[in-house]
C-alpha cells in the first residue's frame, strides 16, 4: 500500500490527525492573539503588528507543511483613504467527500445512471457508471454546488477506472471548471476565469501528456492556489497554467460526475473537493504602511514557491519614523 493509498484510507475512517490538530492549534493562536511574541510587544504599534503578521505567515507555513498542500497569503488596501492594509491568510479546507463507503461529508447529491457496488472500488465500494437515460452519473444540485467555491483556489480529486478511454467529461462545475479526457486520450481540464466587470471572461485550457489507460486506476487531481492552474496525474504534475483572475463562480451551475452532454464510463472512487478558505487575519492599524507584494505562497514542503517567488520577498513595515523588515529563510521560515 503506497503513502497515498494508507492517506486516502485514513480519510475514509474520518477524524483528525494529531499533526492536523496542531496545526489547527497553531492558527487559533493566532486569530487569539495569543502567541508568546504577541504578549511581549507592549504598546508599541509597529512591533505589535510585524509580531502578528510573523505569526501569521508562521500559520501559514506551518498548515503547509503538516498538510502537504499549499496555502496563500493576501496582503491588501482595505481602506485607501486611511490606508489600512489587512493580511489574510487561506488555506484548503475540506468542503465534500463521496468515497460511496459511507456518508462523507458535506452535500448528498444523488446517484443517477450509476450503481454503488461493493468491493469495486480502488479502495472499497466504487460508483459503476451506467450512462442511463441520458443522466449525470452523480448530481449535486446548484443550490448546494455553491458550497464549491473555487475562487479563492480549489483542489478536486479522484481515482478513476475507466473501461474504454474515449472523450468524456468525468467532473464538471457549472461553467466554473470541467475535469475529464481528450480526444487524444490525455486528461483535459478547463476553468472559466472572471471578466473585469465580474463577468465570465477568458478559459483557461489544460492538456496532459501521459494516456489515460483503460482498465487501470489513475489518481486524478486539478488544483488551483488562486495564482496557478494545474493538472495531475497519479500525482505528477502533467499541465501547469499561470491564471491572472480569480476564476468566475458559476452560481446557476450544477456539479456532476459523467456529464451527460459527454458521458464517461468506468468505476468512480473516492472524490474529494477542498476549497481555500480563510483561516486567519490580521488588519493593521492605520498609519502603518507595509512594502510586500500582493500574495505570498507557501509550497507543501514549507517553502515559498519558487515559481512565484524566484527570489525571497522582504516585507517592510513602517510606522512614523519607525521600520522593522519580515524576511524568510531558506525553508521558508519568517524571521
Amino acid at each position: 500500500m503506497t503513502d497515498r493509498d494508507r492517506g486516502s484510507s485514513r480519510r475514509k475512517e474520518g477524524g483528525y490527525t494529531l499533526l492536523e490538530l496542531l496545526a489547527v492549534m497553531m492558527i487559533l493562536s493566532v486569530l487569539m492573539g495569543i502567541g508568546v511574541g504577541f504578549l511581549k510587544a507592549g504598546g508599541n504599534p509597529l512591533d505589535r503588528a510585524a509580531l502578528q503578521v510573523r505569526d501569521l505567515l508562521r500559520a501559514a507555513r506551518a498548515r503547509a507543511r503538516f498538510l502537504g498542500a499549499s496555502t496563500r497569503v493576501t496582503i491588501r488596501t482595505t481602506d485607501p483613504e486611511e490606508g489600512s492594509v489587512s493580511v489574510r491568510a487561506f488555506a484548503l479546507v475540506p468542503v465534500a467527500e463521496w468515497n460511496f463507503e459511507t456518508r462523507g461529508f458535506g452535500p448528498r447529491g444523488e446517484i443517477l445512471a450509476g450503481r454503488v457496488e461493493e468491493g469495486r472500488g480502488r479502495f472499497g465500494n466504487g460508483l459503476v457508471l451506467t450512462g442511463e437515460g441520458g443522466k449525470p452519473g452523480f448530481f449535486l444540485p446548484a443550490s448546494e454546488a455553491r458550497t464549491l467555491d473555487p475562487r479563492r483556489g480549489f483542489s478536486l480529486q479522484a481515482d478513476w477506472k475507466p473501461e474504454s478511454v474515449e472523450s468524456c467529461i468525468l467532473f464538471r462545475l457549472g461553467r466554473s471548471l470541467s475535469l475529464g479526457v481528450a480526444p487524444s486520450g490525455v486528461l483535459e481540464a478547463a476553468v472559466l476565469l472572471t471578466g473585469e466587470r465580474g463577468e465570465p471572461g477568458r478559459r483557461v485550457l489544460l492538456k496532459g501528456f501521459r494516456p489515460v489507460l483503460p482498465g487501470a486506476w489513475t489518481h486524478l487531481r486539478l488544483f488551483s492556489d488562486g495564482e496557478r492552474l494545474v493538472l495531475e496525474k497519479d500525482g505528477v504534475e502533467e499541465a501547469v497554467a499561470d491564471l491572472g483572475n480569480e476564476i468566475w463562480l458559476d452560481r446557476e451551475g450544477e456539479f456532476t460526475i459523467s456529464e451527460p452532454s459527454d458521458p464517461a464510463n468506468g468505476i468512480v472512487d473516492e472524490v474529494v473537493y477542498d476549497a481555500f478558505t480563510e483561516i486567519a487575519r490580521v488588519d493593521l492599524p492605520p498609519g502603518l504602511r507595509i512594502q510586500a507584494p500582493e500574495s505570498l505562497v507557501f509550497a507543501p514542503d514549507g517553502r515559498l514557491d519558487r515559481r512565484l517567488h524566484p527570489d525571497a520577498p522582504i516585507l517592510l513595515l513602517t510606522f512614523e519614523d519607525q521600520r522593522e523588515e519580515i524576511r524568510f529563510d531558506a525553508g521558508g521560515m519568517p524571521r
